[in-house]
């Protein structure tokens, strides 16, 4: 800390490749972590140059005192950690490509500044092979295993884990999946040749590549404090319970149906996060809820055992149905993190994204109603399974 800081330029103006220059050579002396965060979002994305544009960033002029003229540099990682949150100021912006929540969180861990309920595991298991090595690069830059002080040398020994040469490849940011060469240049070109192909089962060998295809992105979900304490609320206390007739009443439309979930014992609640009386028939009055929360739970799991963080492991599928015209979520699946696919099922077109190792995010709208809803179903099955879930399902 410096008694000047508060004279440090914050944004600092610089461009991305002199601002990532300029805390590399700021923290290069205490080295360890805090050099290691900077390392890897510098070299991973987008980051650096969105917080110092947010004001989480400060640089200021070389210290008199110091012979290498190195700038000083500030990085407030806590503010950094709360604003990518569910309810931050930068929550969208961990959504578009270059810029993954893990790896900032990841970074601020390196810090020093690790933000609670982080959850290091389920990030790591994300990862894909490219982005994995700048991850190890950062422990490896971050134990200090090549310094002077721990090779007994003069010189900095070699480091236990280089950092590559090249950026992280995205596949996740053209939507296409990642797979071996051979395959995975096979299944790119049926994707860029069968836009939104029409699917019924069995499903086709090449639909079934591409949804077995489709990238994890687990690593990619915020896992700050109050996103955590938000999700171990009980679901019952949370939500109102709607009987399903009155909520088709005011939606206007019959609710998604599906019969597999029935036939193995899971019931439908309907919620909304607001109480009173529905309008009927669409209607819309300034006070409605917007969004309508569906869950298919299995029968033999008590209410009180749901919240909304462990709907996967009761296996309980969870849609939402938002009323807002301008929400983010659209048959393209904009807005959500990861590798996506489209297709048609009955002339509607599904985004289908893998968002976990067996957990699938689905988006899609019906544009036969004034209010063009929108839908986000994310169900605990792999991607192949999901399709041929709602391919068996008779009303969607």
């Amino acid at each position: 800390m410096w008694s000047d800081q508060d004279t440090f330029a914050s944004p600092s103006g610089l461009g991305a490749e002199a601002l990532g220059e300029a805390l590399v050579r700021a923290f290069e002396e205490v080295g360890g972590g805090r050099l290691a965060a900077v390392e890897l979002l510098r070299r991973t994305g987008t980051w650096l140059s969105e917080l110092d544009r947010a004001g989480f960033v400060s640089v200021g002029a070389p210290h008199p005192d110091d012979p290498d003229s190195r700038p000083r540099a500030v990085i407030r990682w806590g503010g950094a950690v709360e604003a990518v949150d569910w309810d931050g100021p930068l929550h969208h912006e961990a959504r578009t490509p270059g810029r993954d929540p893990f790896l900032l969180l990841l970074a601020a861990a390196l810090a020093g500044r690790a933000p609670a309920g982080f959850n290091l595991g389920a990030g790591l298991e994300g990862l894909d092979q490219d982005t994995a090595r700048f991850v190890l690069a950062a422990f490896s830059e971050a134990t200090r295993a090549h310094s002077e002080r721990s090779t007994g040398r003069r010189t900095p020994g070699e480091p236990v884990v280089a950092w590559p040469e090249e950026p992280p490849t995205r596949a996740r940011e053209t939507g296409r999946p990642a797979a071996a060469p051979v395959r995975e240049r096979a299944t790119r070109e049926w994707v860029e040749t069968h836009p939104a192909p029409v699917v019924s089962l069995p499903l086709a060998a090449p639909v079934r590549s591409v949804l077995e295809q489709l990238r994890s992105a687990t690593r990619m979900r915020p896992v700050g404090g109050a996103h955590q304490r938000h999700q171990e609320k009980p679901l019952f206390s949370t939500f109102v319970l709607r009987p399903d007739e009155e909520v088709e009443e005011w939606l206007d439309f019959s609710l998604t149906q599906l019969a597999p979930l029935d036939d193995v014992g899971h019931d439908r609640r309907c919620f909304t996060r607001a109480g009173g009386p529905l309008p009927v028939g669409g209607a819309t009055e300034p006070a409605e809820p917007d969004q309508v929360e569906v869950y298919w739970i299995p029968r033999d799991v008590a209410p009180e055992q749901v919240c909304l963080s462990n709907p996967d492991e009761l296996s309980i599928v969870h849609l939402r149905i938002d009323l807002d015209p301008d929400g983010e979520d659209g048959e393209d699946g904009a807005g959500a993190p990861g590798d996506r696919t489209t297709v048609t099922i009955r002339d509607v077109r599904y985004s289908v994204q893998r968002s976990g190792e067996r957990r699938t995010r689905v988006a899609w709208r019906r544009e036969d109603r004034p209010r063009r809803p929108s839908f986000a179903m994310n169900v605990p099955l792999a991607p192949v399974d999901t399709v041929e879930l709602l391919l068996r399902s008779p009303r969607l």
